[in-house]
C-alpha cells in the first residue's frame, strides 16, 4: 500500500534520496512517508542506509516540508546531502522497489515486502511488512533490539500489550511468534490505519485489538498481561511508568526501547521506582533498549 494513490500517467515525477545513519531511517521515513509517495530503503553499509521516495515535481509545497524536515534533522545528526533527481520514461511506482531487499532479525524473524518472492525455511517466522507504510519497517536500532526480545520472550499463549504501535511491526511478530491476544494501543490516528493494514496482509486480525487510546487516560485491567513492548520515547515510558507496571501480571515482562544511552538513567529510574527489576539491557550504536520484571509489591 502507498501513502497516497490516484497517480496520473501524465505526470512527471522527481526522486528525492539521502544516505543517514541506521538511527535516522524511522525518522527520515515518517517525513517521506507525510509529504511523499512510497519509500525505498538499501543498505549501504552496517551502518548506514540510502532512503529515496518519489513526489510530482510541481508539488512544491510538500518538496519543501521534506527540505526544511531533512534540514532540522541534519542539525541532530549528520547525513548525507538530500539529493533530487528527475524521472523521465519510468514507471516511478516499480523504481523505487528495486533496492527492497529482505530484514533477518534474531534466529528466525525476516521482515519482507508484500512484492518480493520468499521461499520460507524451517525455522523462519516471515513478517510482511510494506515500506511504503512509512514508519516501523524493523531498520531502526531500537525496532531491531525489540524484535530480539520478542523472539527469545514470546510463549505460545502469552497476552502481549504493544503500547505505541506504529506501523504494527511488533504486534505481527508478537503474534506469529505465538501469542495468543496482543492489545495494541496508540495515540496517532495514522498509526492505527497503518498498523490495521499490517495486521491484515499478515493474516493475524483474530489474535489482535487495535486501539486508539492514551494508556494513562482510559484504564487497562489490572494484572492482564504477560509482557508489554514499548517502543517510543524517553519521555513517554516516564510519564506511563505506573499504568505499565498495573497492566502487568505478577512476574511479567516489559521490554523498553526507543531512547539514547545518556536519557537511560532517568528511565530506568521512574521504572525502577514503581516496582520493576531490571533484567537485562542491549544496546546498538547509542540506543538502549531494558528488560525488565514485576515485582509483587
Amino acid at each position: 500500500m502507498f501513502l497516497g494513490l490516484g497517480i496520473l500517467d501524465n505526470m512527471s515525477w522527481i526522486e528525492l534520496s539521502l544516505v543517514v545513519p541506521s538511527e535516522i531511517v524511522e525518522p527520515i521515513s515518517y517525513l517521506f512517508g507525510k509529504y511523499a509517495n512510497g519509500l525505498s530503503i538499501e543498505r549501504v553499509d552496517s551502518q548506514k542506509f540510502k532512503m529515496s521516495t518519489y513526489l510530482n515535481s510541481k508539488d512544491t509545497q510538500n518538496r519543501a516540508q521534506i527540505e526544511v524536515g531533512v534540514k532540522l534533522i541534519a542539525i541532530v545528526k549528520s547525513i548525507g546531502r538530500l539529493e533530487i533527481r528527475e524521472l523521465k520514461d519510468v514507471d516511478w511506482q516499480d523504481e523505487w522497489k528495486k533496492h527492497i531487499t529482505l530484514l533477518k532479525v534474531g534466529k528466525g524473524l525476516v521482515i519482507k515486502p508484500p512484492w518480493i518472492n520468499y521461499d520460507v525455511l524451517e525455522g523462519d517466522i516471515l513478517v510482511e511488512i510494506d515500506p511504503g507504510l512509512a514508519f516501523g519497517t524493523g531498520h531502526h536500532p531500537t525496532t531491531m533490539m525489540c524484535l530480539e526480545r520478542l523472539e527469545e520472550m514470546i510463549f505460545n499463549g502469552m497476552s502481549v500489550l504493544d503500547l505505541g504501535v506504529g506501523s504494527g511491526i511488533l504486534t505481527v511478530a508478537s503474534a506469529k511468534l505465538g501469542a495468543s491476544t496482543i492489545l495494541s494501543i496508540d495515540t496517532d490516528p495514522i498509526a492505527i490505519r497503518v498498523a490495521r493494514e499490517t495486521i491484515r496482509i499478515n493474516n493475524v486480525t483474530n489474535k489482535v485489538t487495535l486501539s486508539k487510546r492514551d494508556i494513562n487516560n482510559q484504564k487497562l485491567l489490572d494484572s492482564t498481561f504477560d509482557l508489554a513492548v514499548v517502543n517510543i520515547s524517553a519521555a513517554t515510558i516516564q510519564s506511563c511508568s505506573k499504568s505499565l507496571f498495573n497492566c502487568l501480571k505478577n512476574g511479567g515482562k516489559l521490554v523498553t526501547a526507543g531512547f539514547l544511552d545518556e536519557q537511560e538513567g532517568e528511565v530506568k529510574d521512574s521504572l525502577v521506582k514503581v516496582g520493576f527489576l531490571v533484567e537485562n539491557r542491549h544496546t546498538i550504536e547509542d540506543w538502549v533498549s531494558l528488560t525488565l520484571v514485576k515485582q509483587s509489591l
